[in-house]
């Protein structure tokens, strides 16, 4: 409610009506998603927070919540662009307004697992095998060799 004054007649105003102001105490909740499920190397992937209304900056996070933000962004999406598989593990988001900002709460996490595309794994497999194979052939050298000076 409110009431007028001044200094001459009629020195105040009779009191206004009452209005009521609703203040919602809860903080406003968030959605994360992401725009692709299976992810290889090389990639790009879009990650998107949904929040109920306009005029947000948003908050990206790695890993921990508590931590600081991998990224803020004026838009609602925020890309990883040429993924690799360190690129993987769960994100976050939340968003603010106004000075001070108002946040809302975190967003569930989504798990964004990066596998390594075909051409790598060929790459992969030849680190791994080859190394094995060229051990194989040592032992089979020694082995042949050993016999050899045996005979003689």
């Amino acid at each position: 409610w409110c009431q007028g004054e001044r200094d001459s007649r009629p020195k105040s105003t009779s009191i206004s009506q009452p209005v009521s102001i609703t203040v919602n105490g809860n903080q406003l909740n968030v959605t994360l998603s992401s725009d692709q499920k299976d992810i290889l190397t090389g990639d790009s992937v879009t990650l998107i927070c949904t929040v109920e209304s306009s005029g947000w900056r948003f908050y990206w996070y790695r890993h921990r919540q508590d931590s600081e933000p991998v990224a803020t962004t004026s838009g609602s999406s925020y890309t990883l662009s040429q993924v690799s598989v360190s690129d993987g593990g769960q994100y976050r988001c939340r968003a603010g307004r106004g000075d001070p900002v108002y946040y809302t709460q975190y967003s569930e996490p989504v798990h964004i697992q990066v596998s390594v595309n075909g051409s790598s794994t060929s790459v992969l497999v030849g680190v791994v095998v080859g190394p094995v194979v060229a051990a194989v052939l040592l032992t089979i050298f020694l082995v042949l060799l050993c016999r050899y000076k045996k005979s003689k």
